[in-house]
């Protein structure tokens, strides 16, 4: 009796998910009783996407839930269906999700362990340290402000233009022409604000093309300009990891 207890209350807390998330998309929507569930999952999958990460989930949720409801034996059988504990838990955590939306700071590399570097930094130390640990873009900071970007692009920008070799003894500040955010060639740069959500940045990078430059990295400050502090960066493998 006590184990029929527990799954009741089970599939009683999957039936309030469901109802909850029902309200929260209606409001959403702006759609009344009569529109279905699985009919705006649909369209919020095509606005958000924390829902088009999910859809397939909670489609199948939705179907389970009809089960539960639509119960042909109530004296024989209930419920008919009962949702298991973890598919319950899985249940809330995507729902808090939609409530609760994660901010792309707490997916970030933070400040204290992003590779940066300095106008008099010395350029073939760079490279190395970049090359050893597969830094891709390394941020060059002026007062502890972003001024730009050294990257392949950097170097690759350079000596396409100067039909020079680096020598042992160049620093930084030799590439000035090529460190700005403007001046990467086929690659662009986006800073955000610290409260911008996770899925921003997702649909950032997935409509990354910009005049035939690709989103490369997000950085992060107070209120998204490049003059205030860095806070962390996003690079698409940062986003493909969640």
């Amino acid at each position: 009796m006590e184990e029929t207890t527990k799954d009741k209350s089970r599939s009683t807390k999957f039936l309030a998910l469901y109802n909850k998330l029902d309200s929260f998309m209606k409001e959403r929507l702006g759609r009344d009783d009569g529109f279905s569930h699985t009919r705006m999952i649909n369209e919020m999958a095509r606005k958000d996407i924390l829902f088009r990460r999910h859809e397939s989930e909670l489609k199948s949720l939705a179907r389970l839930r009809n089960a539960i409801v639509h119960n042909r034996y109530p004296d024989q059988a209930d419920p008919i269906a009962e949702p298991h504990e973890f598919v319950v838990g899985m249940y809330e955590q995507i729902i808090d999700k939609f409530f609760n939306p994660p901010k792309a700071l707490s997916i970030a590399i933070k400040r204290k362990d992003i590779y940066t570097t300095t106008l008099n930094a010395n350029a073939i130390m760079l490279m190395r340290t970049m090359n050893n640990n597969r830094y891709t873009h390394v941020p060059v900071l002026e007062n502890d402000k972003m001024i730009g970007v050294f990257s392949e692009n950097t170097v690759f920008s350079y000596i396409a233009e100067k039909r020079i070799f680096i020598e042992d003894h160049a620093i930084i500040e030799n590439f000035i022409d090529y460190i700005p955010m403007e001046k990467h060639k086929g690659e662009h740069f986006i800073f955000i604000d610290r409260d911008t959500l996770v899925g921003d940045v997702e649909e950032m990078f997935r409509c990354e093309l910009e005049g035939h430059r690709r989103l490369a990295v997000v950085y992060i400050t107070e209120n998204g300009r490049q003059d205030e502090e860095l806070l962390g960066m996003i690079t698409p493998w940062d986003i493909a990891g969640i």
